[in-house]
């Protein structure tokens, strides 16, 4: 019995050092990766963050320095500041934008008013304009022609030569109606009034301007107004 369990002892180490030999020698096969996986099931798998809840936006005011919306007025009034106008366009169902106008002369006159669309677009200096921008809207930059009606006359200037015309434009009888002329006409690039004939002159270059007592010129630019702030507004 003795001998047996001796030569099984001697059988094991004989067996061990086979082992560790054929291991350090690399005989022996890794161990391969199996063919086939076991499916996990859905509910046990890492779920993917749900996302952020964003609410709803609502209306917001877009304001514009320097602008004017003229045109399709539906009310207006004498206001202290840009904020009471905006208040009254916001109360008033109909209303889509307004123009306020800044200029600290206007003490009784209307320097608020109301509109029910955006058309026609007046650089204008001292003016504020306000549009209400729907949901999911952005808010537009408004690049247009423009001769400013306060700051982009030449009183006592003359813009000689250039005319568009060997005649004066008759339908224009007083200077505000030149500068829209001017405006309207893609040849136009400035005008002359000459205030004691009533007369325009539209012309396709400024040229060189010149002193001249009694005549009103300006010269149209390409402007690009964006909006200076946008207030979020009250669903």
């Amino acid at each position: 019995m003795r001998a047996l369990r001796a030569g099984l002892a001697a059988l094991a180490v004989v067996v061990a050092m086979a082992a560790a030999s054929s291991f350090a020698q690399g005989d022996v096969a890794p161990i391969s990766e199996p063919t086939s996986t076991v499916p996990v099931p859905a509910d046990l798998l890492p779920q993917p963050e749900p996302p952020p809840v964003v609410p709803p936006q609502g209306p917001r005011l877009a304001v514009y320095g320097g602008l004017d919306f003229y045109g399709h007025d539906i009310a207006k009034g004498h206001r202290s500041d840009l904020a009471s106008c905006a208040s009254d366009c916001q109360s008033n169902g109909q209303c889509k934008a307004f123009t306020f106008n800044a200029d600290p002369a206007i003490h009784i006159d209307p320097n608020c008013f109301l509109k029910d669309g955006v058309d026609r677009l007046e650089a204008y200096s001292t003016a504020l304009a306000g549009e209400i921008i729907p949901p999911g809207n952005d808010p537009p930059t408004y690049t247009f022609d423009a001769i400013d009606l306060k700051s982009g006359l030449l009183p006592n200037t003359d813009l000689p030569g250039n005319d568009l015309s060997q005649t004066a434009y008759r339908p224009a009888t007083d200077v505000d109606a030149c500068r829209m002329a001017c405006i309207s006409n893609s040849e136009c690039a400035a005008f002359s009034f000459v205030s004691r004939l009533k007369q325009c002159w539209l012309k396709d270059s400024a040229g060189s301007a010149r002193s001249a007592s009694g005549i009103i010129s300006g010269i149209k630019r390409r402007m690009s107004i964006a909006p200076q702030r946008v207030v979020n507004l009250p669903p």
